[in-house]
């Protein structure tokens, strides 16, 4: 089975931010100094927003 994403982002306006979800996991890109870019479940700050382009 594939992991499947999702973007959270209004699809109107593409340079708008949001999150991107596997739908298997449940869990979001998540990119920080600290870890990296990785896997982390979803909360909705800073480190999970990303501009759609």
């Amino acid at each position: 089975m594939s992991d499947a994403v999702i973007v959270h982002a209004d699809a109107a306006h593409p340079d708008s931010t949001g999150a991107i979800k596997n739908l298997n996991t449940g869990r979001c890109i998540d990119d920080s100094s600290a870890y990296g870019l990785r896997a982390f479940g979803c909360n909705g700050l800073n480190y999970q927003q990303f501009i759609g382009q």
